[in-house]
């Protein structure tokens, strides 16, 4: 008995070394505000559709992991959570009558990934300012992108190496194990670390606009100066027609709201002017945007003809059931779609309005209208609000974290101005 007693006692004092020595460690690693800060942009990031994160460690481990950091960062900032956790709220209650009233079979678990992963946005969201966050993003971006482009280039002159990989079921053409290059054959397109450049367009105009303030007041270091032509340029590079389009939104935006204190105004306006109409004319007459928008025949053809078809087959299923839709995931969502032409899920917006019904429509477009008012940027506002409908219609990425960024408040809204958040 005092053999089992003792080995009881020395087991317990080994636990808790054991756990001292974890809480410890843990605590240190939380000291270093910045770089976890990073990690949680970094996670924030990758969690909206990285290939060789997202389908590696399939939705809904992405989905559970950022929920957990979320958690951890909550705690570690220790400051109180905003009232637009509502949002969740009405979601929830909406599966909820979904779900009761249709009693339907569930095809896969979304409506639980969805659920998931804006509750983990809001709690990471809520807990920083604008300001701070946004350039932990771009900064991230960025890296990303000094990587990623090089390697696409290369990869397009036959320099470096590819290789095809299962991802998830589907089968990827990538290079240096992060970057995707294709599928089973190279996009000639740039795509970085996202399925598609459809996709990777989104991250990128979206971390542009985020920063419109910024540069519409040109409030620019020689390193911002960099970092944005970094991105523009990826966003050239992707030769995606909706990420065109969004970024001459942009474009739009700047040449409309940016106002000009100098006694040569008007010819720097008469200048600006002209360079906006003469980029504007240029993107509109790229190859890219002319044959998706007129060609009659090729796979630019196919793939607007898909997107119709996606289309037309989501509003029919959303005015069949316009009050609480065919369900997240539901064999009947499944089913109606399909049964009406729905092939890829190509539109996000119009996925979760066939799914969840017009309220939740109207939900989430007023929400995004009123999130994006309080970014301060003035009439740009209607522009931007334009590109987040253009980018959630041109993608399924209504459900990533980088769509929250307009769903949920933040911490603040302090103009760096007002209060320094120094970053590098």
């Amino acid at each position: 008995m005092e053999m089992i007693i003792y080995l009881f006692q020395a087991i317990s004092r080994t636990l808790s070394e054991i756990i001292a020595y974890f809480l410890i460690k843990i605590n240190k690693v939380l000291k270093y505000d910045k770089k976890f800060d990073y990690f949680i942009a970094t996670l924030f990031i990758l969690t909206s559709g990285s290939v060789f994160w997202v389908s590696a460690l399939r939705p809904a481990g992405a989905f559970i992991l950022l929920l957990l950091v979320a958690a951890l960062n909550v705690i570690r900032k220790k400051r109180r959570l905003n009232n637009s956790w509502h949002f969740i709220l009405f979601v929830v209650l909406m599966c909820l009558i979904n779900a009761i009233i249709l009693q339907r079979r569930y095809e896969d678990n979304s409506m639980l990934g969805y659920i998931t992963c804006i509750t983990a946005a809001y709690l990471i969201i809520s807990q920083y300012d604008f300001y701070y966050f946004v350039k932990l993003l771009t900064n991230v971006l960025v890296v990303i992108l000094a990587f990623g482009i090089p390697i696409y280039l290369l990869c397009s002159f036959g320099i470096l190496p590819s290789y095809h990989t299962q991802m998830n079921g589907t089968t990827f053409l990538m290079s240096n194990y992060i970057f995707t290059i294709g599928w089973w054959w190279p996009f000639g397109r740039f795509s970085g670390i996202w399925h598609e450049p459809g996709a990777c367009q989104i991250i990128l105009n979206t971390i542009l606009w985020l920063n419109f303030k910024k540069i519409q007041n040109w409030d620019l270091s020689k390193h911002d100066k960099i970092k944005f032509t970094i991105i523009i340029i990826g966003i050239l590079l992707t030769q995606s027609t909706g990420g065109y389009l969004v970024f001459l939104t942009f474009l739009l935006a700047i040449g409309f709201t940016t106002k000009i204190r100098n006694r040569h105004r008007l010819v720097i306006y008469l200048i600006l002017g002209i360079c906006m109409i003469s980029t504007a004319i240029i993107l509109f007459n790229d190859d890219v945007i002319q044959n998706k928008l007129f060609d009659a025949s090729g796979k630019e053809m196919l793939s607007k003809r898909g997107r119709m078809n996606d289309a037309i087959s989501f509003i029919t299923v959303a005015n069949q059931y316009p009050i609480i839709g065919a369900g997240i995931g539901t064999d009947l969502f499944m089913e109606l779609s399909k049964r009406y032409g729905n092939t890829a899920n190509s539109s996000g917006l119009l996925v979760y309005t066939a799914s969840l019904g017009y309220p939740w429509l109207l939900l989430f477009v007023c929400t995004c209208f009123v999130r994006i008012r309080r970014l301060d940027i003035g009439p740009a506002s209607l522009f931007l609000f334009l590109s987040v409908l253009m980018m959630e219609m041109n993608e399924m990425y209504i459900e990533y974290p980088i769509t929250s960024l307009f769903i949920f408040k933040f911490h603040s809204y302090i103009d760096k101005r007002k209060k320094v958040c120094e970053i590098t």
